[in-house]
């Protein structure tokens, strides 16, 4: 009987001189594979596979802002070849015998990090070809640990021809542990001096982990080539000997570049997962059960949402504020592990006859409107109130306005009782607005009568201008009063159509405003004026003034 282990897996298998059915041997390689991982997996930190930290390799992963994202962008980069960034500390696989760099076969890498994720570019030198003239491949083997301690690793296969990738995830999935598979991207391509291979791994399937701070991640690679296979951290499946990658931290501009890619990929997925749930709950015929997502998902939808209200202005978010909306990527990302949990908890709930659900659809939601109560104006700045009187109650409130959501919330459960809410409609230009709203709860949906709001005053009140001009010289200066009516946020003057000045105003709607422009020197002549007062409903013009310079 002889051992031996195989490269790829790592597993021990036993060849037996006797013949055995095929079924027995296969069952007997994988019973022993599978003691062999598990006893690995258990080994205690002091045990003689754990390497000491002093002896690991560490490459610096620097920042990068080029384009780097096939083989040969990095052959033409500052990267390609650069003993800087080059990593051709290999040794031979099973033993620790290093690979002296240079030869025909060379092994290497490089890795950056950009604001979207880890960039790695390995480079596998080849100068042999098959009969069809083609490079002789070679398969790359890596493993990551996005972090350090004891965390379950990654491993990918990926053939230099860029084929037939192989996934293995040694811990089952869950919200901290995702696979790799379908989340990172690869493009392997010939060089001049043999394979490229690119990989990326997107900060997206590693939200949780992000080297923000310049954190450790445990790496392995091998190379199993037609004649060598170097390694760059011990045999394969030993986390216990993967080196470190260490990240520099990052610069505060750079901190922000990875938090807004993150952002915007949780947010797109938390609004993909959120849409897509609605329709496996309300809609699939197969799967439809409304009153589990109305008391369990939506709530979940309605919380995120709410937490993304910042999103529509990402780009102009300071430090401060990007640190706090990046708290809910794990809340985005997370969607639909949370409802993977609220369902075990409502089907277990179910099946104990714990679960309560509501006697009835909410009572009817009645709405009203407060627009002109504040100033007398019929502005855009008003309030949408919502009142069920009596009744079993919703738990979710939406408020549509001309058919369009604007706002959605959860709302507690204290059937009979009344329920109200508030919500608040600003910057709104003159038109008519339609508003309804649904009232939601595990039994049904339950709509109001619809509320037409109009908004007639929106734009400013108009402005006047006066003068003091009274000597006839070219100095003076040009004032302009709005008496009462809503306030502009911007006054221009313009002087025979030419804008020659602009101030921002205080806005205090229903009160008056005033501005003054001091003018000098002016030649004799005849001057026309024009004001304007601007918000964000539009601009409404004075009438024009003209003043007269008659002597210097």
């Amino acid at each position: 009987m002889k051992s031996s282990v195989n490269a790829k897996t790592g597993m021990q298998s036993i060849e037996r001189a006797e013949t055995k059915p095929a079924v027995h041997s296969k069952l007997l390689k994988l019973l022993i594979a599978l003691l062999l991982v598990l006893a690995w997996n258990v080994s205690s930190p002091g045990q003689a596979q754990k390497a000491d930290a002093a002896d690991k390799k560490v490459y610096e992963v620097t920042w990068a802002t080029e384009d780097l994202a096939t083989p040969m962008n990095w052959v033409q980069s500052r990267y390609f070849n650069n003993p800087q960034y080059k990593e051709t500390r290999f040794e031979n696989y099973g033993g620790t015998t290093p690979i002296p760099p240079g030869g025909v076969r060379e092994t290497s890498f490089y890795m950056v990090y950009k604001e979207d994720g880890l960039y790695m570019f390995m480079q596998s030198n080849e100068e042999e070809s098959d009969a069809d003239g083609k490079l002789k491949p070679s398969s790359l083997e890596f493993y990551v640990q996005t972090g350090e301690g004891d965390l379950p690793y990654h491993q990918v296969i990926v053939p230099t021809d860029g084929e037939n990738l192989e996934y293995y995830e040694w811990q089952t999935e869950y919200r901290h542990n995702r696979p790799f598979q379908g989340n990172i991207r690869v493009n392997s391509a010939q060089i001049p001096s043999g394979w490229g291979t690119v990989v990326v791994i997107p900060w997206e399937a590693v939200y949780d982990s992000i080297p923000l701070n310049g954190e450790n991640w445990g790496f392995n690679m091998i190379r199993w080539s037609p004649t060598v296979s170097p390694t760059w951290g011990g045999n394969v499946h030993q986390p216990g000997r993967f080196n470190q990658l260490h990240f520099q931290p990052t610069a505060a501009e750079q901190r922000m570049e990875i938090q807004k890619h993150v952002l915007t990929e949780a947010w797109d997925s938390f609004q993909a997962k959120s849409a897509e749930l609605g329709g496996y709950w309300l809609t699939n015929a197969a799967t439809r059960e409304p009153a589990f997502y109305n008391r369990y998902v939506l709530p979940l939808i309605v919380d995120g949402t709410a937490n993304g209200a910042w999103m529509n202005r990402l780009e102009s978010l300071n430090a401060t504020e990007l640190d706090k909306l990046y708290g809910h990527v794990d809340e985005w990302m997370e969607l639909r592990y949370d409802v993977d949990d609220r369902r075990r908890q409502y089907v277990k709930r179910l099946l104990l006859g714990q679960e309560v659900m509501s006697a009835g659809a909410p009572g009817k939601p009645v709405l009203s409107g407060d627009n002109g109560h504040d100033t007398g104006l019929l502005d855009g700045n008003f309030n949408i109130r919502m009142d069920m009187w009596w009744g079993n109650n919703g738990t979710v409130y939406k408020l549509y306005e001309n058919d369009a959501l604007i706002d959605t919330r959860v709302l507690a459960d204290h059937s009979p009782n009344a329920q109200s809410t508030v919500t608040a409609v600003t910057y709104k230009p003159n038109g008519v607005y339609r508003y309804y709203a649904e009232l939601v709860n595990d039994a049904g949906t339950t709509r109001s009568d619809v509320l037409t709001v109009n908004v007639t005053q929106a734009a400013p009140g108009k402005p006047v201008l006066s003068h003091n001009n009274w000597d006839g010289d070219g100095s003076f200066a040009i004032t302009m009063n709005m008496w009462w009516g809503v306030n502009g946020a911007e006054y221009r003057l313009y002087e025979n159509g030419v804008l020659i000045d602009t101030q921002a105003l205080t806005q205090a709607t229903p009160q008056a405003q005033s501005a003054v422009t001091t003018i000098v020197q002016k030649p004799v002549g005849t001057y026309e004026y024009i004001a304007e007062l601007v918000n964000y409903a539009g601009a409404v013009s004075s009438t024009k003034i003209t003043v007269a310079v008659t002597r210097p």
